[in-house]
This record gives structure tokens, sequence and C-alpha cells, in this order.
């Protein structure tokens, strides 16, 4: 501004200069506007350069200060400063613009707001309407956008606020379909990550765009940097999925509007005595998971019906991440579950999830009730290939086939084919005792459970009332 000033009053001089020294010639001397003009652009940029040069005003802020210091008069309450303490508080922001603080140390306290600098491009606000939530704190906070803003911050009381006041802290936003706990651990603020994860409402199995929920987002050269935060993700992780088994497993108890919270602690008690205690984190307590089912039970309600609608018509529906209901009972090593659902001739045990896994392979290694579980699953594993294979032979015998009925020919004959091969397991058996003994015909499996297991593997495979493709 001074140097621009400075030249249009030397400009407006020279260009001016025959008028000036005819006047002079002539004795007639009279300032005219140019002169006048001249005069007042020097005057004025001398005084732009005293005040500049006093108050410290001769640089120009950038962008990031200015907006950051938008942020701060917002968040702050108003003050009546002195134009020096104002020019002292914009260098302090300037210089803190220059070092992006690292978070690797969690013992390092957070930075006041004034001093964190704008959000990250990953960061990005897609509500365009507001609705102002008044806490205790008498703070006016965004329910909508604001919880993005305060990890941004790293404003871990704010985060704290919002989570107990906010609707649902589980939205997907932008393109990627990040939660808010995927951004505060895409950041690596392990602080902010904590606050999400000690709160019941979170749900960590949640997966953005690219199918990975927040536990995954730390890989490669972070897992030894921030070790101890992906251990907690991924023991929140394990909480959630107990969560969910137990909702699935017994659906008609928690979802029923007026299930107290005695019985539900009661169910929870009652898994406590299965599972092992070091794969839950501490802070998850009796009333902790209560207000977990309740979360979930809020947010998620539509699509626990609508799934436990399809379980209804077909004991082997799979879920988002593949599991069956047999999965989850092998998980929640419920044996009367487990052997409720074996009993089920249309139940297939060899469903793998989307990990590849069979049912038998999520119980675990140190349960004490860990062996007889895996008995109970080894048996039905036998019977189900066995099965299957009879149910083809009988399509391809007869293709037109359309009623399958118990008394047929080739029914008898499969049964007894089945019944004669486990007879064939258990003569070796006594040979050899290094054969488990569970490789006898299961106690369940009658003619009648037979013929239905065969009838269901022939619904599986669409061939009742359908000649076979390939003939």
């Amino acid at each position: 501004m001074v140097e621009i000033a400075t030249f249009c009053a030397i400009y407006l001089l020279t260009s001016n200069r025959q008028y000036h020294t005819c006047c002079v010639t002539t004795n007639e001397f009279i300032p005219g506007e140019t002169i006048m003009h001249a005069i007042f652009l020097l005057t004025s940029s001398f005084a732009l350069f005293l005040i500049q040069s006093t108050y410290g005003m001769d640089k120009k802020p950038s962008r990031r200060s200015r907006i950051t210091r938008k942020v701060a008069m917002k968040e702050s309450p108003r003050k009546n400063t002195n134009v020096q303490q104002l020019g002292d508080k914009q260098q302090q922001q300037e210089k803190s613009h220059r070092i992006r603080p690292t978070f690797a140390n969690k013992n390092k306290e957070p930075q006041p707001i004034s001093q964190i600098s704008t959000p990250d491009p990953i960061i990005a606000h897609h509500a365009p309407e507001k609705t102002v939530l008044r806490t205790n704190s008498e703070k006016q906070i965004n329910t909508r956008d604001s919880l993005l803003d305060a990890i941004c911050r790293r404003d871990l009381e704010d985060v704290q606020i919002l989570l107990k006041n906010f609707e649902n802290p589980n939205l997907q936003i932008g393109t990627k379909k990040n939660t808010p706990l995927h951004q505060a651990v895409l950041l690596k603020y392990e602080e902010i990550a904590h606050a999400f994860l000690t709160c019941p409402s979170i749900n960590s199995l949640i997966k953005n765009q690219d199918g990975r929920a927040a536990y995954q987002l730390i890989i490669n050269d972070d897992l030894q940097t921030y070790q101890h935060l992906h251990h907690e993700l991924q023991l929140r992780a394990t909480l959630d999925y107990i969560i969910h088994a137990m909702i699935l497993t017994d659906h008609k108890i928690f979802i029923d509007k007026y299930c107290s919270d005695k019985v539900i602690e009661k169910k929870i008690s009652a898994l406590r005595e299965r599972i092992n205690a070091n794969t839950l984190p501490s802070y998850a307590t009796d009333n902790f998971m209560v207000h977990m089912i309740r979360a979930r039970l809020k947010y998620d309600l539509h699509t626990i019906k609508t799934f436990c609608d399809l379980l209804a018509k077909s004991p082997n529906q799979q879920d988002e991440w593949g599991n069956t209901l047999l999965h989850y009972a092998a998980y929640l090593h419920n044996k009367d579950l487990v052997s409720h659902v074996i009993a089920d001739p249309r139940v297939d045990s060899l469903i793998r999830n989307n990990d590849k896994k069979l049912a038998h392979q999520l119980i675990s290694t140190k349960n004490p009730q860990g062996s007889e579980l895996r008995l109970l699953l080894f048996a039905r594993n036998s019977l189900d290939p066995i099965v299957e294979k009879e149910a083809l032979a009988i399509c391809l015998n007869d293709p037109e086939i359309i009623i399958l009925k118990q008394d047929e020919p080739s029914v008898v004959d499969a049964i007894t084919a089945i019944k004669s091969h486990f007879k064939k397991v258990e003569k070796a058996q006594k040979k050899d005792r290094k054969l488990p003994d569970s490789s006898h015909l299961p106690y369940y499996a009658s003619d009648q459970f037979i013929f239905e297991m065969l009838q269901s593997n022939m619904e599986k495979l669409q061939i009742v009332g359908n000649p076979l493709p390939f003939i």
C-alpha cells in the first residue's frame, strides 16, 4: 500500500512539470489539484509506513492464519485487547503453523484451540444443515459436523461432550464412507481414538468404502509405532463382535421392547463364564455391555430384524462377514446352542465365512469347553459331505425326479450307504484308537434326519423339480 501511494505521487508530480514551471515564470503560482493530490498521497504513505513499523504489521497474514484466527475468535470469548496484544497473538499463531506437531507421544498434552492448524484435506464437511447443541459447559457445538472439527483440532474435551450428546456417532461421511473413528485412527490421534473406544455407542466393525474397519487401518510401518492403539482397536473389535453374536443368537429376547437390563446382565454373566476374560478390554463392564446392546438395537434394529427374518427361513443365512448362526454359536462357546443348531437337518456345517473359516475354527484353543465343542462339530462335518454326495448320486440316477419320498429305493439305498460308511469307520476305530471318538454316527442322525438332510441338499442345489443341466 505504501509503495503504491508513493509511486502515484511521483507520477503526478513528474507529469505536471511544464504547468508548474509556467506558473513560476508568470509569477502567478497557485498550487493545482494535481499537486495537492500528490502531497496527500505522500502524507498518507508516510503515515501508513509509521503505523506498520510501529505495530509489526509489515507482513500480510497468510490465509491459514486468517482462518485459524476466525476459529479461535468463535471458540473463545471476546476480550478487549489493545493492538499490541493482537500483533503478539498473530505472531504466535504464525509460528505454530510453521511446525506441525506430532502426536506419537501420547503423554503430550493437546495444544490450545487457537494454536491448532486448519483441518487436513481428508476431513470434509458434507452437512449443510446445522443443529446447535448447548452443553453444560455453555459451548455451542454443531451436532452434524463439529465432531469432525473437534477431531481435527484434537480437542479431547469437545469430543467427549459430543459423544455423550451426539445422536449417532457411527455416521459414515464422504465418498470414502469413513466414520469419525476412522478419521481419528487415520490421523493417529491416540487420545481421541481412546475416547471413541470407551463410548458404548461406537461400532468399530463398520467398514469404509475400501472394506476396512478401524482396526485394519494401522498397517505396515505404523504397527510398531502405534502398537498400543492397534491392540486397543483389536480388543474393541472383539467386544463388538461378541455383542453382535449375542444379539443374533438371542434375537427374540433382545429385540423385545420390554426386555429389562437384569435379563441382559444375566446373559452377559453367562457369557463371561464361557469366554476368556483376556479377550475383553478393561472397560467392558456389565453395565457398559448393556449400553452397547441398547445402542446397537437403537441404530441397527432394521438391519438386525431383516437378517433374523432371513435366518428364520434358512439357518444357513450369512451376514456381511459371511458368518452363519452356527459360526456365532461356536464363537460364543455356547454348547447348548451349538447342539441345537447342528440338530437341524437343514444346517450346512461346511459353510465358510469371509475369512475362509468353518464354524469349529472359531473356537478358542484356550477355552476349557473348546475340545467338547469341536467334537460335536467334527461329527456333523463328517456327516455333511457324505449326505451331499448321496444326494447328488440320487439325482444322477433319476434326473427327472420331482418329489423325494423316504420309501423310494434310491433314498433307502442312500441312507443305508451313509450308515454303512460310519460302521466301517467305527470298526477301524476299534483297531486304531488314534481315531477321534466323534467318528461314529451322530446320536441325532436317525433315518428321518438323514432323509431331511438329503432333501435339503437337493433343494440347495436347485435340483428338485428341474432336470440336471448337464444330462
